[in-house]
């Protein structure tokens, strides 16, 4: 779908809810059309970022977290470990390996430029497009012929970085074409009706460049009406180092409460750290929970190796608490809830289902992990308060770091 318009929240009144309905009719109609050409052409070969690469030697630029994780995606998806000859980073010294495979440096004499002529390179860093664009440039310069975005191969699969769950290989459109549909509905302002179509083109094309980058903000940090309660206790799911509340602080300056969940080891080390460096610039009151949220009180297993995407997984390395938010907060009286933990989203709402119902605070919450998130969570949270409005913003490439906020326009919800 071409980009509709730029336009501001709209109002319930009369003359701007029809304008919205026509840019959802729009939006519904286009998206329709798109989802109908993919299921057409289903008995094709889908060019996804995986089958772009076949047959052809790869070298992977990057051998850190993202890294691993796209060659993980690649060899559980018909790429052949022989074919992953290797890869590339920067910060290469001699005899470093990865997966068994040398680590070089890009201009490596090792590398002779015969074979940077016929390889494939997969830039594999978790940065900007424009910041893997140099890095192309770069790589060019060298010899390297064929260069393209990690971001291709991670766009493959409807649940963010699980290998099983690759969309070409699956039915996943003519199954979900209702609720994708439908998930128009949910927006209320036309970019975030602009930013919903271009997320789910952007899938069913294999096209990095047709997702929505949200600039005029920073994450979770959004102006009125997308927030209208503000930060002064905040709850943070996902607390990494403590990278959004040190944004917090520098933006707002000191709150009243601060509770920081945060299940990764290292990450909670490093978190620990910062809140008793900082504790008397960051609010009159924090609480660190190194302990994941859910809905209900259990323990589960976890990866702890992949640092800031370390998940929820039954093969994980190690078994971690998990709390829900209605339990481990009573009485904490949240005017914001931030979550971004890796695809648990879900469950770990509706382990605050009466905090959310009882004092409506604004959500900030992560549903780039699942395409299924982008409906499902909305309308969880819609059953739970009707009077939410609900917006969508975009904060990294290839459609990363997508956050729908819910607020009440009436602050004294």
């Amino acid at each position: 779908m071409q980009r509709i318009v730029n336009g501001l929240d709209m109002p319930r009144n009369s003359i701007l809810c029809d304008m919205r309905k026509s840019l959802i009719h729009m939006a519904q109609v286009s998206i329709k059309e798109e989802l109908h050409h993919s299921v057409g052409n289903e008995s094709k070969i889908f060019s996804d970022g995986i089958s772009r690469v076949e047959g052809r030697q790869i070298l992977i630029y990057g051998a850190g977290n993202y890294g691993r994780i796209i060659y993980i995606l690649l060899t559980r998806n018909g790429i052949s470990s022989d074919d992953i000859i290797g890869f590339l980073d920067i910060a290469a010294t001699d005899n470093t390996s990865l997966f068994n495979m040398p680590v070089r440096r890009p201009e490596d004499l090792n590398i002779p430029i015969s074979q940077r002529e016929k390889v494939e390179v997969i830039i594999s860093v978790y940065i900007s497009l424009e910041e893997q664009k140099k890095i192309a440039a770069r790589l060019k310069e060298l010899g390297y012929r064929s260069v393209r975005s990690g971001y291709e191969v991670a766009i493959s699969f409807y649940n963010a970085n699980n290998p099983m769950t690759r969309i070409s290989r699956s039915d996943y459109w003519k199954v979900n074409m209702d609720s994708i549909v439908k998930g128009c509905e949910y927006w209320n302002d036309e970019r975030s009706i602009e930013t919903y179509v271009n997320h789910f083109g952007g899938y069913m094309h294999c096209d990095v460049e047709r997702f929505i980058f949200e600039t005029e903000h920073k994450q979770y940090f959004a102006p009125p009406p997308l927030t209208a309660k503000g930060y002064k206790r905040f709850i943070d799911c996902g607390a990494f180092d403590g990278d959004t509340v040190r944004d917090l602080i520098r933006v707002f300056g000191k709150s009243e409460s601060l509770a920081l969940f945060e299940p990764c080891e290292q990450n909670f080390s490093r978190l620990r750290a910062y809140v008793h460096e900082n504790e008397e610039n960051l609010a009159q009151q924090v609480l660190l929970f190194p302990c994941g949220v859910w809905d209900k009180t259990v323990q589960l297993r976890f990866n702890n190796e992949a640092g800031a995407a370390s998940t929820m997984s039954e093969g994980g390395d190690v078994i971690i608490q998990c709390v829900p938010l209605d339990d481990a907060l009573h009485g904490f009286n949240p005017t914001f809830i931030k979550m971004d933990v890796e695809g648990a989203e879900s469950s770990a709402l509706k382990g605050a289902k009466s905090m959310i119902q009882d004092l409506k605070p604004d959500l900030a919450i992560s549903v780039y992990h699942a395409l299924s998130h982008f409906w499902e969570i909305p309308q969880l949270v819609r059953q739970w308060v009707p009077d939410y409005r609900f917006y969508l913003r975009t904060y990294g490439a290839a459609g990363f770091e997508t956050v729908m906020y819910a607020s009440c326009a009436d602050n004294s919800k």
